[in-house]
């Protein structure tokens, strides 16, 4: 059984649209998402929809839960927070549509999934103490790893759309499960970004956020 492995897609479509490409031609038929649909690419309405028509289970990223409180961006509005961050705040909760919203609202902050012979926990954040489990996964830095962890095993498969590891390519990880048997294949995969950099252009993105999806960098490390 081959699942992918998906996290922090952050509304960048061209590359969520190449690793699904990518995952299927590699005979993928199962995907998981880790959260962090929204926020600093300008696709967070198409990018919830395409993921909920795609993957089979999800958790909710922290991103999400801020972005779908009307209570919480009027906070961030009125807070000292970066100004660039606090445009991708309100932009992508202006821009996403109420059944979005409402499917985010949904989907629970952690998952546990019995898969032959797995104990999988899904949660967006790396937990302080690994739940029982035999594998925890999960996203929130943007970057691959791979490590045990309390005699857990961790896998965070990076971010597909926003990676902060100089590297501008979608990260993501497939899973190979078989009968007591797991195989980790993590991924770089190239997308146009032509459309991403010209809608935001259009929606008058900052240019640090531009910057930071194009260099692979988060804003801090810009």
């Amino acid at each position: 059984m081959k699942i992918a492995i998906l996290s922090d897609v952050h509304a960048n479509l061209p590359a969520l649209k190449s690793v699904l490409a990518h995952a299927r031609a590699r005979g993928v038929r199962e995907f998981w998402d880790l959260g962090d649909m929204t926020g600093y690419s300008p696709f967070p309405d198409e990018c919830a929809r395409l993921l909920q028509k795609t993957c089979r289970f999800f958790v909710r990223g922290n991103y999400d839960e801020k972005v779908i409180s009307e209570k919480t961006i009027a906070e961030i509005k009125q807070s000292s927070k970066d100004k660039d961050k606090i445009f991708s705040f309100v932009w992508s909760h202006q821009n996403l549509s109420k059944a979005s919203a409402a499917f985010i609202r949904n989907v629970p902050q952690e998952i546990r999934i019995d898969c032959e012979g797995f104990k999988f926990f899904l949660i967006h954040q790396e937990p302080l103490k690994p739940k029982k489990a035999d594998v925890v996964l999960c996203g929130h830095t943007h970057v691959f790893k791979d490590k045990k962890k309390a005699g857990v095993r961790v896998i965070n498969p990076g971010s597909i759309g926003r990676a902060f590891d100089n590297d501008y390519r979608a990260s993501y990880v497939i899973l190979s499960v078989k009968k007591g048997t797991l195989g980790i294949f993590h991924y770089r995969v190239p997308y146009d970004q032509k459309p991403l950099l010209k809608k935001m252009a259009r929606e008058h993105f900052p240019a640090r956020i531009i910057r930071s999806v194009v260099e692979g960098l988060s804003l801090e490390d810009l």
